[in-house]
């Protein structure tokens, strides 16, 4: 059997999804932001929906992490052994998103309480917990989308975000700009990159 490479057939298969999620971001975060918005609440109800993504994978993985990986050599485990194996080695905790989430969800102005909103992210986050206890091995697709997404894109953002001002996020006067024991404040610290200055 030729050997894959799985990370060119990874980019292969998402380069097209990936443009055109990332011509869509691109055209619409301005609209959330002065002088087009006096406040962050369409970028919260824009953000809440892929906090839904990371959140939910990230959850599902955690779960998959729970089960110890057995110490049998790669070949002789089941197809999902060998799989949680590589979940457990391939895990990063300085790269999860879901505290950050929670931080910059709290900081956020709060979206209206309707249940087609509550309803549409914990449907969205039961059908990714139901795909991966399937399919564990779309952590691997998820992981690399999604963080691929804040690594390519997200000092751009956090720049765009920054330009807004620091009263338009309700922090005080220079805290957008100040790294605070290498942290960046919520409502935008999910931009930053562990390590990242």
């Amino acid at each position: 059997m030729p050997d894959i490479d799985l990370p060119s057939k990874i980019r292969s298969v998402i380069k097209e999804p990936h443009g055109v999620v990332n011509r869509l971001n691109t055209s619409r975060i301005p609209l959330c932001l002065p002088p087009n918005a006096t406040s962050p609440i369409l970028y919260a109800l824009g953000f809440s929906r892929y906090a839904e993504i990371y959140l939910g994978f990230e959850e599902a993985w955690q779960t998959q992490l729970a089960t110890p990986p057995i110490t049998p050599s790669q070949s002789s485990m089941p197809p999902n052994e060998r799989i949680r194996d590589i979940l457990h080695k391939i895990y990063i905790p300085e790269l999860q998103r879901s505290s950050r989430v929670k931080a910059d969800l709290a900081s956020l102005p709060k979206l209206p309480d309707t249940t087609q909103h509550r309803n549409s992210g914990q449907a969205f986050r039961r059908y990714i917990n139901t795909r991966i206890q399937e399919k564990p091995h779309l952590i691997v697709a998820y992981a690399w989308i999604m963080y691929s997404a804040v690594f390519n894109g997200g000092r751009w953002i956090r720049g765009l975000l920054c330009d807004a001002g620091p009263e338009f996020w309700g922090l005080q006067e220079g805290k957008l700009h100040v790294w605070e024991e290498g942290r960046f404040p919520p409502p935008l610290s999910f931009w930053q990159i562990e390590g990242e200055r």
